[in-house]
This record gives structure tokens, sequence and C-alpha cells, in this order.
């Protein structure tokens, strides 16, 4: 164990004591200390988990996620600062309770383990119902083709992040954060429900954008041809295509 590594575990056992001493008025600040510390340990943790693969057979339950949601693990910056964050949120509040409250039942410093791993175990506890649910979701969003077919954007090679520059220097702000988080391999609806819209306008609005726009950019020069080849989904629309699930 290095001194640094050393050093937290022994700032969290602090924040927890101190947090447990604190009278009405000032454990408010002291319980703020704690969760602070204990998210800037696990946060890191669980990415690293996830980087490497291994969240899902961590658990007391070991889960088998669909090879999409594993390469999304591994890959994706975005789903794992989400899920980290989800897990780690959805952990604070019985943890801090039982500690606070309990101690008798809680963590001891004669125990040998320290806050840190006492939470990261809690977390661990938390992450089977977060990563199942988001396994099926992120199962269901890619048994569908997305009203962009964005499947190869997700693709980590150089043409594909290429296009997917072009495409939000070209989409209007009302489209870029949607065009954006499904290239990221998030659902239309998060991007939805992040700006406080319904899904049929987000998928009409990536609509009017394919219809109104892709064409134009393609035949500018601005996309190659190449990059988007004949029958994919950002081909531009003919006349007499589908229609937008919602007005804008």
């Amino acid at each position: 164990m290095t001194k640094n590594r050393r050093t937290r575990h022994e700032d969290l056992n602090e924040a927890l004591l101190n947090a447990r001493a604190a009278d009405d008025s000032s454990r408010p600040d002291a319980t703020d200390v704690l969760v602070a510390k204990l998210f800037d340990y696990a946060n890191p943790v669980l990415i690293d988990m996830m980087k490497k693969g291994t969240l899902h057979t961590s658990l007391r339950r070991p889960l088998r996620l669909h090879q999409q949601s594993l390469d999304s693990l591994r890959d994706c910056r975005y789903t794992q600062e989400d899920l980290a964050a989800e897990i780690i949120v959805g952990t604070y509040p019985s943890f801090i309770q039982n500690e606070l409250e309990e101690p008798d039942k809680g963590w001891k410093p004669d125990k040998g383990a320290s806050v840190g791993t006492w939470f990261l175990n809690a977390c661990l506890f938390r992450a089977h119902h977060v990563l199942r649910q988001w396994d099926t979701k992120h199962r269901q969003n890619n048994s569908m083709v997305d009203a962009l077919g964005l499947q190869r954007l997700r693709q980590p090679d150089l043409e594909s992040q290429a296009l997917v520059r072009q495409l939000l220097l070209q989409a209007p702000h009302s489209v870029r954060p949607i065009l954006a988080a499904v290239a990221a391999g998030f659902e239309i609806e998060d991007a939805a429900r992040d700006l406080n819209i319904s899904g049929s306008t987000a998928r009409s609005r990536l609509y009017q954008f394919r219809r109104n726009t892709v064409g134009r950019l393609i035949s500018m020069g601005v996309i190659p041809p190449e990059m988007v080849p004949e029958g994919h989904k950002l081909q531009p629309m003919s006349t007499g295509g589908e229609e937008p699930l919602a007005d804008a």
C-alpha cells in the first residue's frame, strides 16, 4: 500500500469518526466532508474496474452482461462516469444513516478494513441493481435502429470520430446534445430528459437535421460521400420517406 493510498484511507477513517462525534450544529458540515471524501475515493476505483472489465464479475452475484454493454463499460468514459456516480449516490443514504445512527453495527477502527473499503463494498452491493437496469436499457437501445443509424459512429476509429465532429459543428444547438448523446452510445430518451423534451421531439429534431442538413453537407463536400456509405441512415432522405415522429 502506497503512502498516498494509506493517507487517503486514514483521512476517510478520520472523517467518519469526526461526523459521528459532531454535535447537531456541526454534523451537516462534517457529513458533507465525509461524503466528498467517499466519492473521491470510490469514483476512480469503480471507473477503473469498468475499464478493466472486472466490476460486473466482482459483485456478490456476478452479472452476465451483453457484449455491447461490456464494450461500452470498457471504452465509453461517459458511461463509466455516469454509472459510477449513480452507484455512489445510490449508496450514500443508507450507508451514512447506518454509520452515524447505528455505529455499533457499522465500521470500527479495530476491524482492520478502512472506511473506504467498507464503503466500496456497499457500492458493489448497490452496483448489481444499477448495472442490471443499465444493461437491460442498453440491450433495448442497441436492438433498434436509432433515428440516425449511428451504430457505426460508436466505433472508436478515426473516420467515425471525424464524422461526429463534422456533424456536431454543423448541427443547430437544439440538436447537438442529442446527436452527441446518441453517438456516445446513450439513448435518445436520455438526451431528451436532460433537455426537458419528449423522446419523440428529440427524434423529430434528428430527423429534420438529417433531412435538411446532411444531404447539403455531402453535396458541399463538408462530409465526404465515402464517409456515409450507400444505404446508411445518414444518407439524405428521398421524397416520400419516413415522417417525423413529432414536431420539433
